[in-house]
């Protein structure tokens, strides 16, 4: 029905939320550069195909560049009642997309539960690709809205259009609503500018998150602590690399348990300087109460650093089936010890798997799971 090029691809991008807000207000950042979704972007033209990503106004940067693609940041209608939850409402988008449809090749939209993909999927459903990530509901207003979006909005009006997930958690929870899946999953992509993969790692561990309760970075702190005097290894250090309002706490739990020749708090770090401190790394120490895809362990495995995390990372899961370090709630001490233990094999195992991780591998990926999906409507 479609005859897609191999090369120069039109591709439309719509992802509305750049980044995470650490509040309910919005903050405008200087730049979106160091987005997700703009270095995903960007893989695609690098490729060689012409793309245009579509974001929320609310989340136009404060210094607009010179980007290597088109950006419309539309506005967001009834922002009070769709922002900055998942789902973000630009009526302008309808039509966009109805005088556009025959121009773009591809479509791709984040989540299900979203107005985007619900427009997309009505006007253009055999050009549309789903990239979901979440492996629940959506817990507002006690599930009810998620729940009939998925039963009822989903199966109706998405069931001629392809979703990729991005976790084996998501693709499990799609299975129960009877729409078109891919095989397998496409997990965020990590920008290699600035990480490069080494096999020589220093006796050192990394915290990469921001400096907030939920990432409990405190526990982690302690179970480190243990680790020191339990196993004498005075000579590893652990580097947490962040900011945000916990800092002062964390400072007065190191003085009191006087390991700050241990335990570095080294603040906000530019890119270049955090790749080094992952790349050098022996093991990414994880222990958050609330996460869904982390960037941060895939820029972790990417360059070959192994991950010590629980279960609440969607990401957890493949850890465990390709050993890429340890996977397992109320981790402690001893699983430090065989992290180091074990170093070599993690290792290894994280170099390999790393390559599907780059930007430019799931770029690659979209496109070949995007050509089946055609091949088998013709």
């Amino acid at each position: 029905m479609y005859k897609l090029k191999l090369k120069e691809m039109k591709i439309l991008i719509l992802n509305s939320i750049l980044y995470t807000p650490k509040k309910s207000i919005i903050e405008r950042r200087k730049s979106i550069n160091d987005t997700m979704i703009y270095n995903f972007a960007n893989s695609f033209v690098q490729q060689g195909h012409e793309v245009t990503l579509i974001a929320s106004n609310n989340f136009r940067p404060e210094f607009i560049d010179i980007y290597p693609f088109k950006i419309i940041f539309l506005k967001s209608n009834f922002p009070k009642i769709f922002l900055p939850s998942v789902l973000p409402l630009h009526i302008k988008l309808l039509s966009y997309l109805s005088k556009n449809r025959k121009y773009y090749d591809l479509i791709i939209s984040s989540e299900i539960f979203s107005f985007n993909s619900l427009f997309a999927s009505f006007i253009a459903p055999q050009k549309t690709i789903i990239w979901h990530e979440l492996g629940q509901h959506n817990n507002k207003f006690h599930q009810i809205p998620s729940k009939i979006w998925y039963n009822i909005v989903a199966r109706i009006f998405m069931s001629n259009t392809l979703i990729v997930p991005r976790s084996l958690i998501a693709l499990n929870f799609l299975k129960q609503f009877g729409l078109k899946l891919a095989k397998n999953h496409i997990d965020h992509g990590v920008n290699m500018q600035n990480f490069i993969p080494i096999s020589n790692k220093k006796k050192q561990f990394i915290v990469a998150a921001c400096l907030i309760q939920r990432k409990r970075i405190d526990t982690i702190i302690d179970k480190f602590n243990k680790f020191l005097n339990k196993y004498k290894l005075y000579d590893y250090k652990l580097i947490i690399a962040g900011d945000g309002p916990c800092k002062k706490q964390l400072q007065e739990q190191i003085l009191k348990l006087d390991i700050q020749n241990n335990v570095l708090l080294m603040g906000m770090l530019s890119h270049n300087v955090l790749g080094k401190f992952i790349s050098e790394s022996c093991g990414m120490l994880c222990n958050s109460e609330m996460d869904l895809n982390m960037i941060s362990i895939g820029e972790s495995l990417s360059v070959g650093t192994p991950v010590l995390t629980n279960t609440v990372p969607y990401s957890h899961e493949w850890i465990k089936l390709r050993k890429l370090g340890i996977a397992k709630d109320e981790w402690d001490e001893d699983d430090i010890f065989s992290l180091i233990q074990n170093n070599d094999e993690y290792v290894h195992n994280a170099l390999n798997y790393g390559k599907s991780l780059t930007n430019d591998a799931v770029a690659k990926q979209f496109i070949s799971v995007y050509n089946q999906f055609i091949k088998k409507q013709n």
